[in-house]
């Protein structure tokens, strides 16, 4: 998934190079339901992708090595008393529904009772958080791993309850010729 490459990514390639210097790693972005989709086609030996809320298939295996909270992103030039507030206040910009993370959002959102202003819908966190701090809208996301783009002027809002985290997962192919080289991964994420 794309805010992995920057923010897992280099540490586990960095131990993949070390331990296996011969090995050659193609890398494919995408979002999380095609990752998935082509582990299961065995087009991708493993993936780093937001694990969905079914049961996964048992040729298969996966981690999970990060839990990333919602919260909701404002620019700093918005006032308000709370995060429900904002989300009833100001344009929101959405992340992308058809994605298993902005299920998660639109999910907080019905159980909440708020029925946002929609502005734009859209599936990269890192140009929503560019929309958020520009005044275009406040969003609902988890708290994704660093780097986030650089100087954004944005408040990260907690919710005033816990809900299911976005759970970040390593997943594979237990047929995979590459054991060896995912165990690496599967241990180096953890390890974080």
């Amino acid at each position: 998934m794309t805010t992995a490459i920057a923010g897992f990514l280099p540490e586990v390639l960095q131990s993949v190079s070390k331990s296996f210097p011969g090995v050659d790693v193609y890398i494919v972005p995408g979002v999380s339901n095609a990752l998935y989709r082509q582990v299961i086609d065995r087009e991708l030996d493993a993936a780093i992708f937001v694990v969905p809320d079914f049961k996964l298939p048992k040729t298969c295996n996966a981690v999970v090595f990060r839990e990333e909270p919602l919260i909701v992103l404002a620019s700093n030039a918005l006032k308000a008393s709370g995060a429900h507030e904002l989300l009833r206040k100001y344009p929101l910009i959405r992340y992308d529904r058809t994605s298993w993370g902005g299920r998660l959002a639109d999910a907080y959102l019905k159980r909440s009772r708020i029925d946002p202003i929609e502005r734009y819908e859209i599936d990269s966190l890192e140009a929503i958080a560019v929309l958020v701090d520009r005044g275009l809208g406040v969003s609902l996301l988890p708290e994704w791993a660093r780097p986030w783009p650089e100087g954004l002027h944005v408040r990260k809002w907690q919710l005033p309850r816990s809900e299911l985290p976005r759970r970040i997962g390593l997943f594979w192919n237990q047929a995979s010729p590459w054991g060896a080289v995912i165990d690496l991964m599967a241990h180096t994420l953890k390890r974080d």
